[in-house]
């Protein structure tokens, strides 16, 4: 046994360890929902990226694409509306974290 009464009790090193649980607890919803925002970035990413090639695929071959595409991140539905002059592609798909997202774009012929 310690005589001059130095070191740590067993008291103050359960509650170090639960001070530190708790604040563990409390950031992983916040790293969850971290991490949803940047998958849904990427999903963002790709919509752009097919809406783009889409858009150039109708304006170099007047073709369609189809109109439901499974991307890697998601699944994306295309919509054509034809706007006059200017036709419309929309790209549209649930993010990751649970909002759904429309892409769109127009081009002159």
């Amino acid at each position: 046994m310690l005589k001059d009464g130095k070191g740590y009790l067993l008291l103050e090193t359960i509650l170090a360890l639960s001070i530190l649980g708790i604040v563990t607890a409390s950031t992983v919803p916040m790293l969850y929902t971290l991490y949803k925002e940047r998958f849904t970035i990427k999903q963002n990413s790709e919509a752009i990226d097919l809406l783009h090639n889409s858009l150039n695929d109708y304006m170099l071959y007047s073709t369609l694409p189809d109109p439901i595409v499974k991307g890697t991140t998601a699944t994306f539905t295309i919509r054509y509306l034809p706007n006059g002059g200017e036709p419309k592609i929309c790209v549209s798909f649930n993010g990751k974290n649970s909002r759904k997202y429309e892409r769109c774009g127009s081009v002159k012929k």
